[in-house]
């Protein structure tokens, strides 16, 4: 937050944000063991879905991720005010904005949110 504010838009310091975001998400969560437990025991649990894409962006599975993150948008939009289609965003910005993975799952985000 102390970077000049044309720092702070460079694409590495954006995503170096992202990874702060779900860093802390995973810091505070159980381990992802017991997350797919409480997915398969419940398949709406939206915050324990919310929570393994967090550890595997912090393992750098960032398909995994986007792909836990693509369902829980289609399965409960609003939750914590849109954490999903934002988490999406933020994976994005990690994964520097561009590129195959990038392209396909903005095309299933925009498919889903329309």
């Amino acid at each position: 937050a102390g970077l000049p504010p044309e720092e702070q838009e460079k694409p590495e310091i954006k995503g170096l944000r992202a990874r702060f975001q779900f860093d802390r998400v995973a810091a505070a969560a159980p381990d992802p063991e017991q997350l797919v437990n409480a997915l398969a025991h419940n398949p709406d649990n939206s915050e324990a879905r919310y929570q393994l894409a967090a550890h595997k962006v912090m393992r750098n599975d960032f398909q995994g991720a986007l792909e836990l993150l693509l369902t829980l948008l289609q399965k409960d939009r609003q939750y914590d005010d849109e954490a999903a289609r934002k988490g999406m965003l933020s994976v994005f910005e990690i994964l520097g904005g561009s590129g195959e993975l990038v392209s396909r799952y903005r095309n299933r985000m925009f498919n889903a949110l329309h």
